[in-house]
């Protein structure tokens, strides 16, 4: 099987920390250490059975994998009279993940090319999204009411530029509230995933040695049933805080993509922007404060700009900059209070304070 499976995508097979454990596992079940009673031979041998097992189970996934992978470039290969940007167009909307990184690639290069000619504006149709070719991500969006198109302008230094004809109207539409308020929604709903992580992370949970020791917990408790209390407890503590790492993941793959599993480079890049089973505890910690603050300034410029009537990028404050923007209207709602009830306490004015920034700004 492992023949049929194309390099690239054999490449992240042997990459993936499950596959690695399964090997693990085989390696601790093959052990020719003495045992120290039949229970613990026993062990060592339903261990190595249920590394193999695994190890089977992911090629098959990655033979899957590869399969789809080598469909899709044949797809490909049949095209053969398209221009150079139908081809990247055609590789970008392919149902392979696979497929459309190298899309992105080649996109990222044409891109570039075109920088190298004289950083002439780049348009950008009704809904499209001109990707970063440093990077790949999305560095701007085009509104669907965009008219006719936008003109973005990525500069040498990393900076963009645009405008669009008619723009968007002021207020915002009925359709572009609503997803403003899904937004909002599905922010809220992740900020709420990155807590529940919070509150069940212990970083023990984290190390290759712990993970491996509760998947043989497991296993005896699936075999024999009778595991004692204090393991029982360390199993499901930590399969509370696995669950809660990989449904974020899940979810947050689902936001991005559209599917609930990424593939190949894609799923790596996703997986870098979030906390993981597979990182360290410095890395997961440092993701897992990143991912809220970004996530709670985002929730707060959304309200802020459904508020207000704006898109979030119109107001003029980039995520990192919005505990300024609320700090600024803190100040002003402040002025305002004072004014207008001179004789109020600080108590009072600290409430009013602060129920009027979670009108403004949400909870």
């Amino acid at each position: 099987m492992k023949n049929n499976i194309p390099t690239k995508v054999r490449k992240d097979m042997m990459a993936d920390p499950q596959y690695m454990l399964a090997l693990e596992l085989q390696k601790t079940g093959s052990s020719t250490a003495p045992v120290q009673s039949p229970i613990e031979g026993l062990s060592r041998m339903l261990t190595g059975a249920l590394g193999s097992f695994k190890e089977q189970d992911i090629k098959q996934d990655y033979a899957k994998q590869g399969e789809g992978y080598s469909q899709a470039l044949n797809q490909l290969s049949q095209n053969q009279g398209l221009k150079s940007d139908e081809l990247v167009n055609a590789m970008l909307n392919s149902p392979n993940n696979y497929v459309r990184d190298m899309g992105e690639e080649a996109y990222g290069q044409m891109i570039a090319a075109k920088l190298k000619e004289g950083d002439s504006p780049i348009k950008v149709g009704k809904g499209e999204t001109l990707l970063d070719p440093r990077t790949f991500k999305p560095i701007f969006s085009a509104p669907s009411s965009a008219d006719p198109t936008t003109r973005v302008t990525v500069n040498k230094d990393g900076t963009v530029t645009y405008e669009n004809g008619t723009g968007l109207s002021s207020p915002l539409s009925k359709p572009t509230v609503t997803n403003l308020e899904k937004k909002v929604l599905d922010t809220t709903e992740q900020l709420a995933r990155l807590k529940g992580i919070e509150s069940s992370f212990n970083p023990k949970y984290l190390g290759l040695p712990n993970q491996l020791k509760n998947e043989v917990t497991n296993l005896q408790d699936r075999v024999f049933g009778d595991i004692s209390d204090e393991r029982a407890d360390e199993l499901a503590k930590s399969t509370e805080m696995r669950m809660n790492v990989i449904n974020n993941l899940n979810e947050y793959i689902r936001d991005i993509t559209g599917a609930t599993v990424g593939q190949g480079d894609e799923s790596k890049r996703l997986k870098s922007a979030v906390p993981t089973m597979e990182d360290g505890k410095v890395v997961f910690q440092s993701k897992l404060r990143t991912a809220m603050k970004l996530n709670r300034a985002a929730l707060q410029r959304q309200h802020y700009a459904l508020r207000n009537g704006l898109a979030p990028t119109e107001t003029g404050y980039s995520l990192d900059e919005v505990p300024k923007l609320v700090n600024k209207r803190g100040a002003e709602i402040e002025r305002e209070i004072r004014q207008s009830n001179p004789g109020l306490s600080n108590d009072m004015i600290k409430k009013n304070l602060q129920m009027r920034l979670k009108e403004e700004f949400g909870g």
